[in-house]
Formats: C-alpha cells, sequence, structure tokens
C-alpha cells in the first residue's frame, strides 16, 4: 500500500482517538498534560508502561500533568491523583482537565504578560519563553511577526500581515484554527519563492527564520485543549507540599522532582529531605539525573531529546530510581530505549 495512504489512514485514526478518547490507549502520536519546562509528555507512555500496577496512582510533583494524564488513560489504575505545589501550573491543569481554555484565544503582548504572569496560567504557559512561567517568549524585533500571525489566524484580520507582504495578500480559507496555521505555514512558503517580496521576508531575523515556529503559542494551546477528562471521579488534585499528601495503601508513588544541580527553581528544594522522606515509603519511584547509590537503585533508563535552542538539540538520560529497600525492583528490570 502507498506510503502516503498509510500515513493519511495513521493520522485519521489518532483524530478520531484525539477526539473520543476512546477506552482503548495508544499513546503513539499523541501529547500529554500542558505544555511545561521540563515536561514528561515525549516519554509518558513508556514511563507509566513501566511503572508497577496498583489500585491507586500518585503523581506527586506533577507540573504539566503529562504522567497524571498518561495514568489516566492508561486504564491501568483505578484512581489517579495529580498533587503540584506551584498554585498557577496546578490552577493552569485543572482549568486544562475542565476544558477552560475552548474559548481561548486572547494575542498577549509584552506588557500583558508582565502584568498577568502571575495569576493567569494561559498567559505564562502559552506566551512565556520554553514554558518557563517567568520571561517573554518572543524578542521585541519578532513580537510584531508573530503578532500578525496571531491575527490572521485567529481573527481573520490581514492588516498587519499585508504590511509584510506588500501586493502579495494571504487569505485563509480553513476554519479550525490548526488547519489554518498549516495553511498560513504552506503560503508562505510559496511566496518564500519570489524574489520580491518586502525585504523583511528574506531577513535572517524575519519571516524565513521563523514562520516554521510562526504561532508556537497556539500549538500550545492546541495542545492544552488535547486535554480531556471524562470521568473525574477517577482523577483527583491537590496543591500541596509532596510531604503532605495522604496516600492509600496499594498505591504506585511516582515522584518527578526538581533534578539536582539543574536548572533553578523559585523556590529552594531540599533534596535530602525528600531523599529521606522516599525511604520511607512503599513503592516509590522517582525520575532523575542521579541519586545517592547507598540507597536508591537506578531500575529504568532512557535517552531524551532535549532543545537547547531554536535550531540546536541535545540529549539527557533519563533516569527511574526507586529505594534499595523496595521489595519489589528485583522483579523489574532495568530498560534501555529502543533508540538508545
Amino acid at each position: 500500500m502507498d506510503k502516503r495512504i498509510l500515513q493519511f489512514k495513521s493520522s485519521i485514526v489518532q483524530h478520531l482517538e484525539s477526539l473520543t478518547r476512546l477506552q482503548t490507549f495508544n499513546g503513539d502520536g499523541m501529547n500529554f498534560g500542558l505544555p511545561y519546562m521540563g515536561s514528561k509528555n515525549k516519554i509518558a507512555q513508556k514511563i507509566v508502561d513501566f511503572l508497577p500496577k496498583a489500585e491507586h496512582f500518585y503523581d506527586l510533583f506533577g507540573g504539566g500533568g503529562a504522567i497524571s494524564h498518561c495514568a489516566y488513560l492508561s486504564n491501568k489504575y483505578k484512581s489517579v491523583h495529580y498533587n503540584e505545589y506551584e498554585p498557577l501550573v496546578y490552577k493552569g491543569f485543572q482549568m486544562a482537565i475542565n476544558g477552560e481554555f475552548k474559548d481561548e484565544k486572547r494575542w498577549i503582548s509584552r506588557e500583558d504578560f508582565n502584568a498577568l504572569k502571575d495569576s493567569d496560567p494561559y498567559v505564562a504557559i502559552c506566551f512565556s519563553f520554553g514554558t518557563n512561567l517567568q520571561a517573554y517568549a518572543y524578542g521585541k524585533d519578532i513580537e510584531p511577526i508573530k503578532k500578525a500571525f496571531h491575527y490572521a489566524i485567529c481573527f481573520d484580520d490581514y492588516s498587519m500581515l499585508d504590511e509584510y507582504l506588500g501586493d502579495r495578500k494571504i487569505r485563509l480559507q480553513q476554519n479550525d484554527i490548526y488547519q489554518r496555521r498549516l495553511e498560513l505555514q504552506q503560503k508562505l512558503k510559496q511566496i518564500k519563492k519570489f524574489k520580491h517580496v518586502n525585504t523583511l521576508m528574506d531577513s535572517a531575523d524575519g519571516f524565513e527564520s521563523d514562520f516554521n515556529d510562526m504561532s508556537e503559542n497556539l500549538g500550545r494551546l492546541e495542545r492544552i485543549n488535547e486535554i480531556k477528562i471524562q470521568n473525574s471521579m477517577n482523577i483527583s488534585t491537590s496543591n500541596l507540599s509532596y510531604d503532605q499528601v495522604q496516600i492509600d495503601h496499594n498505591s504506585t508513588i511516582y515522584c518527578d522532582p526538581p533534578y539536582k544541580d539543574t536548572a533553578s527553581y523559585k523556590s529552594e528544594f531540599d533534596h535530602d529531605k525528600f531523599y529521606e522522606w522516599c525511604l520511607q515509603q512503599k513503592n516509590v519511584y522517582i525520575s532523575e539525573y542521579q541519586m545517592p547509590e547507598e540507597d536508591f537503585k537506578c531500575i529504568w533508563q532512557t535517552k531524551k531529546t532535549k532543545e537547547l535552542g531554536a535550531n540546536c538539540t541535545g540529549y539527557a538520560i533519563e533516569k527511574i530510581f526507586t529505594p534499595r529497600s523496595n521489595n519489589l525492583f528485583r522483579e523489574l528490570k532495568t530498560f534501555e530505549d529502543e533508540d538508545w
């Protein structure tokens, strides 16, 4: 069968699954949770597949909720509990699972961002650099171009885009925002073939370097709106410190704490206190790059791509640890990704 037909059929199946969230779970091509710095979105299904089955699942450093979302869709656990200490991220996840972003499409300027980033999850998540929730996503020279893209896609307003393109007008026919993004991208590619377009179109700092990511803020919004929780009775949430969450018996506990000796966080994290807490738990599994070898054993690892810049990627070795006192770890096999 023609490869293009196979790809088309695969895309249709994935689209239908994303719409219906059927009981059959296949994470290939799916996004999990909110866009968030340090998200486990790309490896969420592998992690959930690896972790042991139990009646309850606790995601104590929930962040963007990728692991909680994946665990919920897997039907592997009767209940899933998402906990996140950062109030703004917690609020964003709550809003997402309640479908509160479905009508959202505001353009957020640099001034708007600085005024609203600490209170509005849409602003902080969709318009921050690398979803770090702190710095505005776009440089001052790029912001007007991004705004022109946004207004054309979301509001059918081409006044700003026309200023850049001169006599080569673009008008979008699609109705869906995702399809309009693709349509605009394709039309811009066609325009780039003509040498007499506006000089800005050909500049390294303008359209040519940026139109492939013309509206990453809208891409993030689309991903947020993919989060659908059909049965809220099976997922609970809390905004607590990890050690304040009450954990039921017969539970798998997953922790993705701030990694030691890596990026700075809004608040300091006491790793020694966390290690002591882990040693008192049963069936706890921790994502980290490194942990004290005398008390913890690495039982899983995979290579994960890291975005280092606009055109630069690297990788990190993601690992899962468990206390050496955990009697279950001997039943688990060290895993290496097939892409290792």
